[in-house]
């Protein structure tokens, strides 16, 4: 189960630490998986967060917007299967990583 509060823990770890701009964007099986679907509706209305295409790789849609948009990746995936296409230098060095532990976020800058 995903916790629709962590977005909220997250956004605001962000914002302290220097990001003002974020885009949080999520599979359709996210959906699927959330405890408290009318907030991640009005989160979604609020475009606090952006759903993928459904049945589409969302690791390629973030790096692009990434990229495009020349934003910082928060996740834990490598993106390995992207090296290639992106250049492993540029994913690695826009690709922050983090730990949720007891409802605070620590992120590897």
């Amino acid at each position: 189960m995903c916790k629709i509060e962590n977005v909220e823990i997250l956004e605001s770890t962000l914002n302290e630490i220097g990001y003002n701009k974020i885009l949080l964007i999520v599979s359709s099986y996210f959906y699927k998986k959330v405890n408290n679907r009318r907030i991640y509706e009005r989160l979604v209305r609020e475009k606090r967060i952006i759903k993928a295409p459904a049945l589409e790789d969302t690791d390629w849609y973030v790096i692009q917007m990434a990229k495009t948009l020349d934003f910082d990746i928060l996740s834990n995936d490598k993106f390995r299967n992207y090296w290639n296409e992106f250049g492993e230098d540029w994913i690695r060095a826009k690709r922050k990583t983090f730990i949720l532990f007891e409802g605070k976020i620590f992120i590897k800058l």
